[in-house]
């Protein structure tokens, strides 16, 4: 031993297991989709009070979405982002070496797919 003792963060100590891997990465989408919904409503300069009329639902709910209260739909997300002037892209990227890409350089026609 060298005398140096090294730490592990509760991140890597998670990460250790396959299903410390899936709830990691679960948790860094929830991430993910939290900051896309603060920057697309700053950039929008829409209040809550707004984006609730635009949504017809209560001011109250979309405190709750744009804090990430609660399991999301992804028709949520994609409504909330289309009002506010973004349309959401989902893609997915393997996590282990030589796993096929899921990537597709293939557009979906206009008002196909959940950003309608």
């Amino acid at each position: 031993m060298t005398g140096i003792e090294t730490r592990q963060t509760a991140v890597e100590r998670e990460e250790q297991t396959a299903v410390g891997r899936r709830e990691m990465a679960a948790a860094r989408a929830e991430v993910r989709v939290a900051n896309l919904l603060a920057k697309s409503m700053e950039s929008s300069h829409m209040t809550q009070r707004e984006l609730a009329q635009w949504l017809g639902v209560t001011e109250g709910r979309v405190s709750q979405v744009l804090n990430s209260s609660g399991n999301l739909r992804i028709t949520t997300i994609a409504r909330y982002l289309r009002a506010m002037g973004y349309r959401l892209v989902i893609d997915a990227e393997p996590t282990e070496p030589g796993a096929p890409s899921l990537r597709s350089d293939r557009v979906p026609r206009r008002g196909v797919g959940v950003d309608r």
